[in-house]
């Protein structure tokens, strides 16, 4: 099971997990903000949370912050870190219309 911070907005959770996963956590108080930022919006991207990015994971939709969990966990997965193509089957699609 994945965790994900409420209070951390998606980008910052899947920074962390990759911060973690690569050893770089003792720095997690300096200024991190455009660390590991290519590899995140990669693992956003091929998770259909790009677009979602900014915003708090604690206002997520349920469904979205399963999605995010995934996020996570192939963020902090070494495997996945050198090939980030997107999955079939893991691409989300907001139908037109839905609330987030």
């Amino acid at each position: 099971m994945v965790n994900i911070f409420p209070r951390l907005t998606v980008f910052e959770n899947v920074q962390i997990a990759i911060l973690s996963r690569e050893r770089r956590t003792y720095r997690i108080f300096s200024a991190v903000k455009g660390m590991a930022a290519d590899e995140v919006h990669s693992i956003l991207r091929s998770v259909g949370l790009y677009d979602r990015r900014d915003v708090e994971s604690d206002l997520l939709s349920h469904g979205d912050q399963k999605v995010l969990e995934i996020a996570v966990a192939l963020g902090g997965d070494r495997s996945s870190s050198s090939s980030m193509s997107p999955r079939p089957g893991w691409r989300r699609r907001r139908r037109s219309g839905a609330s987030a």
